[in-house]
């Protein structure tokens, strides 16, 4: 069957956004979840720098060590932030256009990379890291309960023994919102975890690819983690990134 085709509708919208084009339109991208819910998000903050930050992403740093993995890097605004600290960061995305801009903004390394590849990725060249770095809500790109347990177990293989992965997520039961709720237990009635999400992005006339998103609880991400050979060490509760309650989480080796 042939594979529908899709834009690189995120990494154009970044791109647009850094050179400026489109004047205010070029700010924001539309996210389509697969029921039909749309949302508006800002295309500025992937360009905050850290005094911009919420207060549970400047803790981020406190935790890096060694070479650092920056997991759904965007247009490089965490990579930036810790090249700045003395640390080697390397970033990946899935978005070959997205990848550009955090070149063009001076990330040094800059890899077109899903989390879904990183058997084949070449990133042994730059491994063992002592950090893997999943901010922006990038715990998310764990997908599911079947897919988390592979690409964790594939981010153990390229890290230190004594690594960390530091990432911000939310808690799916939080919310009131009786869109999201309808949505979550339609998940549950299809056999999937309550958080995850299938959404797209949109931007102008293009139309990304079909993503799976994972948002979780602590207890659940803990479970996920130790499938793998990780655990939930810490975490720390506040306004995210994109507004509303999120957690910045630490994940060790058991």
């Amino acid at each position: 069957m042939q594979r529908e085709k899709t834009d690189d509708a995120f990494g154009t919208a970044l791109a647009s956004c850094f050179d400026g084009k489109g004047g205010s339109k070029a700010e924001h991208y539309v996210i389509e979840r697969e029921d039909g819910f749309l949302d508006v998000g800002s295309l500025r903050q992937y360009f905050t720098e850290f005094e911009g930050w919420s207060e549970i992403e400047r803790k981020m740093p406190e935790f890096a060590r060694g070479a650092v993995l920056d997991v759904g890097c965007g247009a490089g605004r965490h990579c930036l932030h810790l090249q700045k600290l003395g640390f080697r960061a390397v970033g990946i995305d899935s978005s070959p256009l997205a990848v550009a801009v955090a070149r063009k903004r001076g990330v040094v390394h800059a890899l077109a990379v899903s989390v879904d590849d990183l058997a084949e990725s070449g990133l042994e060249e730059y491994a063992p890291f002592g950090t893997v770095v999943m901010m922006g809500h990038n715990i998310g790109l764990l997908h599911g309960e079947r897919a988390a347990q592979g690409i964790l177990e594939r981010l153990h293989r390229l890290t230190a023994p004594d690594a960390r992965i530091v990432g911000t997520t939310r808690d799916p039961y939080l919310t009131g919102d009786g869109d999201h709720l309808r949505y979550q237990e339609w998940n549950l009635e299809r056999g999937r975890m309550r958080g995850q999400i299938r959404f797209r992005i949109r931007y102008r006339k293009l139309t990304g690819p079909w993503l799976d998103y994972l948002i979780v609880s602590e207890a659940e991400l803990d479970r996920l983690a130790r499938s793998a050979g990780w655990r939930l060490e810490t975490a720390f509760h506040g306004e995210g990134e994109f507004g509303g309650p999120s957690y910045l989480a630490v994940l060790c080796k058991e």
